[in-house]
């Protein structure tokens, strides 16, 4: 018995011997049938790996807001950078919002501070936090780091004091 397996080591196609007889010269084509799902506690998705371009992802939903507040954990599997996005609707002053990109550390799991000295947020518009290897510079871009993406990481928004900010935020995932 044989299973064919794609390059991360998940079962793809069962072998001919593995069929049933009545499946062994299928009438109609097998390929396509690899069953898909996301496992959120790896980040990985069993299946077929096709390479993708770039993507988008919401991380924070739209929201009033006077604590800190976190994004789910994100697993990076192939990309090399993230452009955050954040949309203030409405800005309660004060402090102001402090954006925090939040890796894990990959042996025990721990999140740890990985953008020292953010720009902070205190008025309604847009902002963009840009985190790509090499970069040093960009036009339009509240600020850039010059990191790659971590493996597991999360957005952490920071309030400086009680005031209400409205805002969400969402990633462009940049490979």
């Amino acid at each position: 018995m044989g299973i064919v397996l794609g390059p991360d080591a998940l079962a793809l196609l069962p072998s001919a011997e593995t069929l049933a007889d009545g499946d062994a010269v299928p009438s109609t084509s097998k390929i396509g049938t690899v069953p898909m799902g996301y496992d959120a506690s790896t980040g990985y998705t069993a299946g077929l790996h096709l390479i993708r371009g770039n993507e988008g992802v919401s991380l924070l939903a739209e929201a009033a807001r006077t604590v800190q507040t976190s994004s789910p954990d994100q697993f990076n599997r192939w990309w090399r950078g993230v452009l955050l996005v954040i949309y203030v609707a409405a800005a309660g002053g004060g402090g102001g919002l402090t954006p925090l990109i939040l890796p894990y550390e990959p042996l025990y799991g721990g999140a740890f501070l990985f953008t020292a000295t953010p720009t902070k947020i205190t008025a309604t518009g847009t902002y963009t936090y840009l985190l790509y290897p090499g970069v040093t510079t960009a036009t339009g871009v509240t600020q850039v780091f010059d990191r790659p993406l971590p493996r597991r990481w999360k957005l952490r928004v920071d309030v400086d004091d009680a005031t209400s900010y409205t805002y969400r935020a969402g990633a462009c995932m940049i490979r």
